[in-house]
C-alpha cells in the first residue's frame, strides 16, 4: 500500500476514498474554523511525547518507484553526492 494511503488509514480495497470537491471543502472549513494550527500543534505534542520531531518541509509525492541509477553519474558528469549541483 502506497506511504501515504497507509498513513491516513485508507484502503482502497474495502473503502470509498474522498473525491477532490469533498477534500476541498473540509480543507476550507479547517481554514475557516483556524484549525489548521491547532492541528499542528497536536500532531507535534503526539510525536514529542514518542520522542520525534516534524520539521517544515513539503510533500511533493511519497511514492517509492524503481528507478535506474542517474545518466549523469554513470557518465562521469558529476554526482551530487560529490557536492556538483544538478
Amino acid at each position: 500500500m502506497p506511504t501515504m494511503r497507509h498513513f491516513a488509514g485508507i484502503d482502497l480495497v474495502s473503502e470509498r476514498i474522498p473525491d477532490e470537491t469533498t477534500i476541498l471543502a473540509f480543507r476550507n472549513l479547517l481554514e475557516k474554523n483556524n484549525l489548521g494550527e491547532q492541528i499542528f500543534a497536536a500532531v507535534k505534542a503526539h510525536l514529542k511525547e514518542r520522542g520525534m520531531a516534524m520539521k517544515q518541509g513539503t510533500i511533493i509525492d511519497a511514492t517509492l518507484i524503481a528507478a535506474p541509477s542517474s545518466t549523469r553519474t554513470r557518465l562521469g558528469n558529476g554526482s551530487r553526492s560529490r557536492g556538483v549541483p544538478a
